[in-house]
């Protein structure tokens, strides 16, 4: 398979195998107390749940987290300052939800702040609401979502950094190299190989037909639908065989493989997310 982005894949790797390395250190010599939240830069589609829960279950098999109530993992959009004060008191009282019978919620809480990206919202009143609420319940472990294009990522770094024990945690953008790698492992674990020419088919496919960086593109979901896609023709044509597909079986499908566009898989706007 071509290359591209070899820096980028280091960096997916150091960015996020580096702070598992990190706390599964400070498992092994005891100082379970010290376990931070996390701010984590992340677009769409590029593993902010596989993280987050990672991140669980290390908490839950180093005895950080202690299984009060029914859930130790609660993720849910923090709601734009126009939204009403019944829309935060709701969100706000999730966490005592998924608490069930105990007092308070113990466990992983990630909190995406997508849609607050504006200049004002580390002014705002939401925001300092937010501030009160992490100093009143400093038992969760605390995952902050934004996006590689939030234009305050350092500041609210050093913010969250004086209320909690807090380290970031970069998760760039999907390489081509990246999609063409998922799409293949993908089809592998299905029984479906491609051989080395048809994978540089599907790169050079891939990169000429779609772009990754269009809000049409939601990452992993895209590229399971892709994969779903290319498994189902290559089986409507009988060339699931047990070989590797050639380069003629990609070329007689490729027509009728559905990539993102502005008017299919559309990137809805995320929703506020209540229990």
């Amino acid at each position: 398979m071509k290359k591209d982005n070899i820096d980028k894949k280091r960096d997916i790797k150091n960015q996020a195998q580096l702070f598992f390395e990190k706390v599964g250190k400070l498992a092994e010599y005891g100082y379970n107390s010290s376990f931070p939240s996390v701010l984590l830069i992340c677009d769409k589609g590029t593993g902010a749940t596989a993280f987050a829960k990672e991140y669980e279950d290390v908490l839950l098999k180093n005895k950080v987290l202690t299984v009060r109530g029914t859930e130790t993992y609660l993720s849910l959009v923090y709601p734009p300052e126009e939204e009403s004060k019944s829309v935060f008191d709701r969100f706000f009282e999730s966490p005592g939800i998924a608490a069930q019978f105990q007092n308070k919620y113990y466990g992983v809480f990630m909190i995406s702040l997508l849609e607050n990206e504006t200049e004002d919202f580390l002014y705002s009143d939401s925001f300092n609401r937010l501030l009160t609420y992490i100093d009143n319940n400093r038992q969760i472990t605390y995952i902050f979502r934004i996006s590689s294009r939030c234009e305050f990522k350092e500041e609210l770094y050093q913010i969250l950094n004086t209320h909690l024990n807090i380290d970031k945690v970069t998760i760039p953008q999907l390489s081509y190299d990246d999609v063409t790698s998922y799409i293949v492992k993908k089809l592998g674990n299905n029984g479906i190989s491609l051989n080395s020419r048809t994978e540089n088919i599907l790169y050079d496919f891939l990169k000429s037909k779609m772009d990754i960086n269009n809000s049409s593109f939601v990452g992993y979901k895209s590229l399971d639908r892709i994969a779903e896609k290319i498994e189902y023709e290559l089986i409507a044509e009988n060339y699931v065989t047990g070989e590797d597909i050639p380069v003629r079986a990609f070329r007689k499908i490729e027509d009728r493989i559905i990539l993102p566009a502005d008017d299919i898989f559309r990137d809805s706007k995320s929703k506020i997310g209540f229990l």
